[in-house]
């Protein structure tokens, strides 16, 4: 994973835990949905982390398909369109924190 830091004024070091990065949600909720609608991944933490999913029930890894692709263009964050039952997995990656957990979201065309 790439990143470039700028205006740094401090860097801490420590042995401690730091824990994993919170699993991504997503909007609408995991459930039926029309054919055609899209899901939007979600995280509070989105400009800080990347999040990785995919489509066909393999685990999501660093060659999945990347969701957020840049934190400064969010325009670049395009909703995944569901056209079928769909199986949705993802993992978020960032520094400082292990990955998260993978979340899975399930959706069933109505």
């Amino acid at each position: 994973q790439h990143s470039f830091v700028k205006a740094v004024s401090e860097i801490h070091v420590t042995v401690d835990d730091p824990g994993k990065w919170e699993a991504a949600t997503v909007y609408p909720p995991a459930g039926n949905i029309k054919k055609g609608d899209s899901v939007k991944l979600q995280h509070k933490h989105m400009g800080k982390v990347k999040m990785y999913y995919t489509l066909d029930g393999s685990m999501p890894g660093e060659n999945a398909t990347l969701y957020n692709p840049s934190t400064y263009q969010p325009e670049l964050n395009q909703p995944i369109v569901i056209n079928q039952d769909t199986c949705i997995k993802v993992v978020v990656k960032g520094f400082g924190k292990y990955d998260s957990d993978m979340a899975e979201y399930r959706y069933q065309i109505k």
